[in-house]
């Protein structure tokens, strides 16, 4: 099994360092405010990479030793989010296990189903990792930098031994067990890339307007109507498809600290539906059923903050049965610490 630090350059006039570190570019924030610029730094890894210079566009590539292709890309993330970012953002926060389409740097050669899915958070980068079956089985990684300024994505090949194969069916603790390398050594090889010094970058300080778009949504059914949306600084904004059935709530749990404002939208093609938190205090009027619902809130403390999805529709005229589009942000104001 391949062992090694990692090495090469990563900024634009830094020279090749000795191990076990490596300079790279700094990262600009996304967030408002924020003038800082952090460098990057890969620690000591299980499995060897070798990583270019940036291009002209702020590119990095990494391969292993001696290995024609490239298998590691830190790029550059655009201000505006694409909708393959937003939807992997939505995947990250609720660990969905619905197939999406991600943005892909290189081909895979199987439609089979994504084995051994997970959300990995390592150092400075969190993202979704799978197993790709296939006569050319890859490990997949697909993610962003702590800080959300940078898309991060590895493939590397992956094979077990003929002589043994796996059961159909087996837990993924048989189907690991039974790769080289071992995805958990990838994913440590992936959370070797560190910020140097450490920044976090700010929230955003102004709530979007938009509403949800449906290019954006992932679809989020799990057995009970229940769903945990976990934002991050990389992520601050997720879109969930729902599934409803009328007159039967939905609620999404949300992690938040201290002076966070929460801001969720909503629609529903036919049919209307209410938003609102049950941590808010009581209105002095019903909430009124819209096609189309807004609602905030600020956290007073740091816990999780839940928000109510209620779906009415007309007997007889609208199927019981709708697709809720449902997109939640996190933003602190800027008048908050």
């Amino acid at each position: 099994m391949l062992r090694g630090t990692i090495r090469g350059v990563l900024a634009r006039r830094f020279p090749l360092l000795v191990p076990p570190l490596l300079a790279a570019c700094g990262a600009n924030d996304r967030s408002a405010g924020h003038e800082g610029v952090s460098a990057l730094q890969v620690k000591e890894a299980p499995l060897p990479l070798v990583l270019s210079p940036p291009d002209g566009a702020g590119a990095q590539r990494g391969r292993a030793a001696g290995a024609p292709a490239v298998q590691l890309a830190i790029v550059p993330r655009s201000t505006n989010d694409t909708d393959a970012d937003a939807r992997l953002c939505a995947v990250m926060a609720g660990a969905s296990q619905w197939s999406v389409a991600l943005p892909f740097p290189w081909p895979v050669d199987s439609v089979a189903r994504r084995l051994l899915r997970r959300v990995v958070r390592r150092g400075d980068v969190e993202g979704l990792r799978f197993v790709v079956p296939g006569v050319r089985a890859q490990y997949v990684f697909e993610g962003f930098t702590r800080d959300g300024s940078r898309r991060v994505s590895l493939r590397w090949p992956v094979s077990s031994d003929p002589a043994s194969p796996v059961p159909v069916g087996a837990p993924d603790s048989v189907i690991e067990a039974a790769l080289r390398p071992h995805p958990a050594l990838l994913d440590s090889t992936v959370g070797a890339l560190r910020f140097a010094p450490s920044v976090e970058s700010g929230w955003p300080t102004k709530p979007t307007d938009a509403a949800p778009l449906v290019s954006q949504a992932v679809t989020d059914d799990p057995p009970l109507p229940v769903h945990r949306m976990e934002l991050r600084h990389a992520c601050p904004q997720a879109t969930y498809l729902l599934p409803m059935l009328a007159r039967a709530d939905h609620t999404v749990r949300v992690p938040v600290d201290s002076g966070d404002r929460l801001t969720a939208h909503a629609t529903v093609p036919y049919g209307t539906l209410r938003l609102q938190f049950d941590e808010a205090p009581p209105a002095g009027v019903p909430v009124p059923a819209q096609s189309t619902a807004r609602t905030d809130i600020e956290a007073t403390s740091t816990g999780v903050l839940t928000l109510r999805v209620q779906l009415q529709v007309l007997p007889k005229v609208q199927a019981a049965r709708q697709t809720v589009y449902l997109s939640v942000q996190r933003s602190r104001p800027a008048s908050r610490p």
